[in-house]
């Protein structure tokens, strides 16, 4: 290129990531972020620049339009790089812009066509398609540029000031939350409250709270089911049949017959009816194995119980 053009295609040279501009300074710090500076280079934080190209569009008007600025552009004003670009002919399917096609997987680059566009002054827009050299060009310069990045601590810093974001507004949704949680439950309890005293169940208002989602709850949603109570309750079933007495008839093995319906029961002796026939309270009235009643101290001590009481009532 011209002389006069050597100022221009450096710039070129830096903007597109061909060579971009760096100072490493050992005094600055013990660290690389410290040390290294990527002042210079335009949109530092982004992995290109764009450039502006002015053509005119299938009507004859001017068209302005922005691109991202690759390598590609720089190598295509390089008469020594003219062979690895060609015309890429019309309604070539999936044609894709150089800086989305070094985005992709290999995979996805299947059947893909990387291009550049191309505009003169006044004239419409070329799509020109690049070689693999080219294509090999970008994804090193890409890399190049991602270290520097690194080495600088622009992704360190960018990624820090997301997670403080995220994490300032998380923060901000749980103290939300709580609160909104906290005002319901008062809010909730008041009704309530009333609900206890009202006369009529129906008449307490309840209240309609917005949730931590932004969502409001109407206040049916949280009024509770009516239970109508009927204005008689019906009187219970009478007993199909009472229960048997304690004075059941006796076993057979005893010989005994079955208590007189009128014969009182009482835990005391003295209280019976017959006195004569009463034995004492302090008798157990258990029987041995061979049939005779036992008269060891101990259940002598030992106090009888109404039903033992009523057995020895009717003890011949």
């Amino acid at each position: 290129f011209a002389d006069d053009l050597s100022t221009a295609r450096s710039r070129l040279a830096v903007e597109s990531r061909l060579m971009p501009l760096f100072v490493h300074d050992p005094r600055k710090g013990d660290t690389w972020p410290e040390r290294l500076s990527l002042e210079g280079n335009p949109d530092v934080d982004s992995p290109w620049t764009t450039q502006t190209l002015v053509a005119t569009n299938e009507q004859g008007k001017p068209e302005i339009i922005d691109v991202p600025l690759t390598p590609a552009e720089f190598a295509y004003g390089e008469v020594r790089f003219a062979q690895h670009f060609r015309l890429l002919p019309a309604g070539t399917a999936d044609a894709t812009p150089i800086a989305e096609f070094v985005e992709l997987t290999p995979e996805a680059r299947t059947g893909k066509v990387p291009y550049i566009l191309v505009a003169n002054e006044g004239q419409p827009l070329k799509k020109i398609q690049v070689s693999d050299s080219i294509v090999e060009l970008v994804e090193d310069r890409q890399r190049f540029w991602q270290t520097l990045r690194f080495l600088a601590g622009r992704d360190q810093a960018r990624l820090t000031a997301e997670a403080k974001a995220q994490v300032a507004a998380l923060q901000q949704q749980v103290v939300e939350a709580t609160e909104g949680r906290e005002l319901a439950m008062d809010e909730i309890a008041t009704a309530m409250a009333q609900l206890a005293t009202a006369k009529d169940p129906n008449s307490v208002v309840w209240p309609s709270f917005v949730g931590p989602t932004g969502s409001v709850a109407p206040a049916s949603a949280v009024r509770p089911t009516t239970v109508s109570t009927p204005a008689t309750v019906p009187a219970a079933p009478a007993a199909a049949s009472k229960a048997p007495t304690a004075s059941a008839a006796a076993p057979s093995a005893t010989g005994l017959g079955p208590k007189p319906a009128d014969a009182p029961i009482s835990c005391h002796p003295t209280m019976s009816r017959n006195a004569r026939t009463a034995r004492p309270a302090t008798r157990n009235c258990r029987r041995s194995s061979s049939g005779r009643r036992s008269s060891s101290t101990a259940n002598r001590r030992r106090p009888a119980t109404c039903g033992q009481a009523a057995w020895r009532r009717w003890a011949p």
